[in-house]
């Protein structure tokens, strides 16, 4: 059941993901001269870059193998060249690691492993430490944090729904709260709960002990019934009554006074 389900979410993801590609790509313009002076500090050339002719503001990182950053007109339009480069710089790391791969994997687990809640804990946690990163790379590299919250600011008003496929894989450059906690307040951590912790794992050892005890249990061999031979059995006026045995089963003889 692992392995099916673990398997049926790659399949799915990467038959979205491509079914984004083939409805999208056909629309893909040449760059405009901005974009052109931003993103050869990162080492990226033009075909890594995908520029669609949309009202849309949306930014994002797709492809497995070769993934490609995704960027729209109305994104362009929205922000200035520093918020536009902060956007950049964010998505290249996505590139640069191929984080939408890591992505994948990530969810095939979470969906295979769904009976354990540590996992998708652990599945959600990786994927906003996959945007944290990135954030800090682009603030590093632009040496300033304010182009992108600014940017993030100006897509807090935006309505980007409906601007991807849900099952596809990407790396979007959206806005969360937990992401602008992270900005915003660099130095504080998310409280640790002990509570959550234990009732996690505790959780998670009780299904591996059913589990467990069910493949226990499966493992085990059949135990045969012993078949009982004729029974002759004499009763209170000496008659004898005998029951038919099976060829080369034993007679049993009980004596009734």
């Amino acid at each position: 059941m692992v392995i099916i389900r673990g398997g049926w979410s790659i399949g799915q993801q990467v038959g979205s993901t491509r079914g984004f590609v083939r409805l999208f790509l056909p629309h893909r313009e040449s760059l405009p001269t901005r974009l052109q002076t931003l993103f050869k500090p990162h080492g990226l050339a033009a075909e890594d870059i995908v520029y669609l002719n949309l009202a849309v503001p949306h930014a994002f990182c797709l492809g497995f193998w070769r993934p490609r950053i995704w960027l729209t007109s109305g994104l362009v339009k929205l922000l200035t060249d520093e918020e536009l480069a902060a956007v950049l710089a964010h998505e290249a790391y996505h590139y640069q690691r191929r984080d939408p791969l890591r992505l994948l994997i990530s969810r095939a687990l979470k969906a295979a492993f769904f009976f354990l809640p540590l996992v998708s804990d652990l599945a959600k946690s990786a994927e906003l430490q996959q945007e944290v990163a990135a954030d800090r790379s682009a603030i590093a590299h632009l040496g300033d944090d304010l182009p992108l919250l600014c940017a993030l600011q100006k897509l807090i008003t935006q309505d980007t729904k409906g601007a991807s496929l849900p099952s596809a894989t990407f790396n979007p450059f959206n806005v969360t709260e937990a992401r602008l906690r992270r900005l915003i307040y660099p130095s504080q951590s998310a409280p640790f709960s002990w509570q959550t912790w234990f009732a996690n794992w505790a959780i998670n050892l009780g299904v591996v002990v059913i589990l467990s005890s069910i493949g226990l249990l499966s493992t085990q061999p059949v135990v045969e019934h012993r078949e009982i031979g004729a029974c002759v059995v004499e009763d209170v006026a000496g008659h004898l009554q005998t029951q038919p045995s099976l060829p080369g089963m034993p007679s049993f003889h009980r004596a009734t006074n």
